[in-house]
């Protein structure tokens, strides 16, 4: 079971050998792509984004629906459910996924846009003292424990550097 709060998606890393995707992962991903894009040409679609553009305008139309299932995705969309094996792939099919479910069956008035984002690549230093995240149980909740203990602490704070 995965993290699949909003939060997470900036937070997915993978190493040098885990962003390798094999042909046939391939082939499911293009399966997958060609379903979000046909779900993005639809005109309710269009009608969607000029909702969204509407009350970012500030014009008086009816509330806008997000529903997003966050860590409920795990239920909507199993392991199981997936087919593609190294860890980028699984990634990027899970996301195509969930455009597809939005698309299909949720029934709010998230506009399924046809493109898909890759994130782009950094690495950063620390911040000269780590969390740590204790975890209760394989379904996402967990316990905080704050790495300033002390006064002492502040210390050993710096900014982190970021590199892209």
């Amino acid at each position: 079971m995965s993290d699949q709060t909003v939060a997470s998606l900036y937070r997915v890393s993978f190493q040098v050998e885990e962003i390798q995707v094999a042909s046939w992962e391939r082939d499911v991903l293009r399966k997958l792509a060609l379903r979000v894009r046909e779900l993005a040409e639809l005109p309710e679609q269009e009608e969607k984004r000029k909702l969204w553009y509407s009350i970012n305008a500030l014009e008086e139309v009816r509330p806008v629906i997000f529903c997003d299932p966050e860590n409920g995705w795990n239920e909507i969309i199993t392991p199981q459910d997936l087919q593609c094996e190294g860890k980028l792939a699984r990634n990027w099919e899970m996301a195509l996924r969930k455009e597809i479910f939005w698309g299909e069956s949720m029934g709010d008035d998230k506009v399924i846009e046809p493109y898909f984002d890759v994130p782009y690549i950094y690495q950063e230093t620390s911040w000269g003292l780590e969390e740590k995240i204790i975890k209760t149980d394989g379904r996402g909740s967990y316990r905080w424990d704050p790495p300033l203990k002390n006064y002492q602490d502040m210390d050993k704070l710096r900014f982190p550097e970021i590199h892209i």
